[in-house]
């Protein structure tokens, strides 16, 4: 999983946070990327992000929104 967009609101003295998180592993990334690619065998499409980019993984409108102070969030 990366994180892919971050979004913060202000309301009064409360700050919160969201991140947009997607799974995906970009080739040019990542050196040994066709041991990744063996943990969903049934994608072989790479596929191309919002910034034109290769990438194999889930399609971008299957990214999830996750709030900062969830425990699916490792620091």
């Amino acid at each position: 999983m990366c994180i892919r967009e971050t979004t913060e609101e202000k309301d009064r003295e409360l700050v919160f946070i969201e991140y947009r998180v997607g799974f995906r592993v970009y080739p040019e990334l990542c050196k040994n990327w066709e041991i990744f690619k063996r943990h969903w065998p049934n994608k072989e499409v790479m596929l191309k992000d919002s910034r034109k980019r290769t990438y194999f993984g889930d399609h971008e409108n299957l990214d999830e929104w996750i709030p900062y102070y969830s425990n699916r969030i490792e620091k």
